[in-house]
């Protein structure tokens, strides 16, 4: 029998919707609420598990610095191996003026907000941050980040003046955290702990007082958890295809890059004369998007495998190239739905697999390190310039050569962790992980079937 909906069953399922009640997503999902001196009674209304990390000098409980954000941290290394699909951290009021409304009503409009931008990422606080206060306090969060992040993230860029939100209230999934390693975490807790001078606020014109130590962190939450595209910053992305040929193929697979790729990223499509036509033709369906499309032509019509290394390693090549952030792929490449390439933003050079040849002495003999085939690669463009300034010139393989230079001088951060890391980026000649996308599947040993379960657009190479 179909219950009919009356007006007595919609009004109790927004009443029940309002009060955080009937979400469907509560089995995904765990609060942890920053508690220091206030009753957090408002947590029983809402029907999603709940941590409340205490301040205080007790057994288990976050000594009273730097705010919440040593309560965040403090959770996220203790559950570190063991955390919950989605978390949603808050500070211990129901109401604040830096959102909107009460907790109980809103977390479930929050939480739908969160899943609809798929970034693993939402911050939902109201009140963006002032970009001109973290400036006064500059010498601190120096210090923090050359003791913190740089590690991670390289020379200060200018974390927070992207129209981020203050007061370090969000929801983040286990896999974003999982992006950087349970030490990542804990030298920010140590740093935060030790240096942190008095309790709660302290003396505000202390840069090392609470009210100065817990901002640190608002400042870089979204740093930490998002790529620049997703934070929206100023950093530039493209695809590009060198193929002077007039490729039966070029098309298929441009539409194919097209599909995958998120439309914020410019196409950039290297052609020969005689081929013009044939690339114009090819990009006529994605020029009718919002997608930013380039075509340029090279000069020639043909290219052997040396003259195409060689052109990848000219600065004037690169520099036609308006973008931070590259994808670089070949007529013979695909892109699959596994894995979003938000997942291998922060690699300065990675490409794809062979085995489990990775890292030192795995090519050519073991005269050369290796991190991936680069028909189907991703770079950025400053490393690619600083490694073409230092060692090129020497006639080896473009793919070669920034492997090369992703060893000896990207910071462990920027760096391919493993065979498995080249293996999720892109398949080759064997299968391990779904991936981002394949290439050069002719060099693929066995049945390609499981190929083709999770990337069916290969089979159109």
């Amino acid at each position: 029998m179909v219950r009919k909906k009356t007006r007595k069953t919609r009004r109790t399922r927004r009443l029940r919707k309002q009060r955080g009640g009937s979400i469907s997503h509560h089995k995904n999902y765990h609060i942890i609420c920053a508690r220091y001196n206030k009753s957090v009674d408002f947590l029983k209304e809402i029907k999603i598990p709940h941590t409340v990390i205490e301040k205080g000098d007790g057994p288990g409980q976050v000594p009273n610095k730097a705010h919440e954000a040593s309560s965040y941290l403090k959770y996220i290394i203790d559950k570190y191996d063991t955390l919950p699909e989605n978390m949603i951290f808050i500070h211990d009021g129901n109401t604040s003026w830096h959102h909107i409304g009460k907790i109980t009503e809103k977390i479930n409009e929050w939480i739908d907000i969160y899943e609809k931008m798929n970034k693993g990422y939402y911050e939902f606080n109201a009140t963006t941050i002032n970009k001109s206060n973290p400036k006064d306090y500059m010498a601190g969060y120096t210090d923090f980040w050359d003791s913190c992040m740089k590690s991670e993230f390289g020379e200060y860029k200018d974390a927070f003046p992207e129209e981020g939100k203050c007061c370090a209230q969000f929801i983040v999934s286990k896999k974003v955290i999982h992006r950087h390693q349970k030490s990542f975490y804990q030298t920010m807790y140590d740093w935060l702990i030790n240096k942190t001078v008095g309790e709660g606020n302290g003396d505000y014109n202390n840069l090392y007082s609470g009210f100065c130590t817990s901002r640190y962190l608002e400042w870089s939450w979204r740093f930490i958890f998002l790529s620049p595209i997703q934070r929206g910053g100023a950093t530039k992305s493209a695809m590009v295809i060198l193929e002077p040929r007039n490729h039966p193929k070029l098309k298929v697979v441009l539409e194919n890059v097209h599909k995958h790729m998120p439309i914020s990223w410019d196409l950039y499509v290297f052609h020969g004369p005689n081929a013009a036509k044939a690339a114009k033709d090819a990009v006529i369906n994605i020029e009718t998007s919002e997608r930013k499309v380039f075509l340029k032509s090279i000069g020639v019509d043909n290219m052997r495998a040396d003259d195409y290394n060689r052109k990848f390693q000219e600065r004037a090549f690169w520099d036609q190239v308006d973008a931070e952030n590259i994808l670089v792929f070949q007529t013979d490449s695909m892109l699959c739905d596994a894995r979003p390439i938000d997942e291998f933003l922060k690699y300065d050079y990675i490409a794809c697999s062979t085995g489990d040849k990775y890292g030192d002495n795995s090519l050519w003999s073991g005269k050369n390190p290796f991190y991936g085939h680069g028909g189907l690669s991703f770079r950025h463009k400053s490393f690619m310039m600083k490694c073409i300034d230092k060692h090129g010139g020497k006639g080896i393989p473009e793919d070669v050569l920034f492997s090369k230079c992703v060893h000896e001088d990207s910071p462990p951060s920027a760096r391919p962790e493993s065979s498995e890391v080249l293996h999720r980026f892109c398949t080759q000649r064997d299968l391990t992980e779904k991936s981002f996308g394949v290439h050069k599947l002719t060099e693929f040993g066995g049945d390609k079937t499981p190929v083709f379960e999770f990337c069916p657009d290969a089979k159109l190479l």
